[in-house]
């Protein structure tokens, strides 16, 4: 019984503080100071969790060198969704990109 009552209060933990903003602020509308700041968070959060993946493949120490897959990945991903706006194509070329320099520099 003690189990449950855990899973409703991590639930209820979890839940609530994004809940209740919404419910109790929902209408109001941010500073303009505030959305021009809020707008860049999601471009910042990715970011942040792509860079470290692209140059510290094995997590201890950046990797800037040839062998390094994941970067040769990543700025294929980049150009190929700069010029043709398509992420589906990005990611596939992105992948085929790191398979290949991974193939032939190992």
């Amino acid at each position: 019984m003690s189990i449950y009552l855990v899973f409703i209060g991590v639930g209820l933990a979890a839940f609530l503080p994004r809940y209740l903003p919404l419910v109790l602020w929902g209408e109001l509308e941010p500073p303009a100071w505030a959305q021009s700041v809020l707008r860049f968070v999601p471009t910042t959060v990715l970011a942040a969790i792509v860079a470290p993946s692209l140059l510290m493949p094995s997590g201890d120490r950046i990797d800037l060198s040839m062998h390094n897959a994941y970067i040769f990945g990543g700025c294929a991903v980049l150009i190929i969704a700069l010029i043709s706006k398509r992420m589906l194509l990005s990611c596939f070329v992105g992948v085929a990109v790191f398979y290949a320099w991974h193939a032939f520099v190992r």
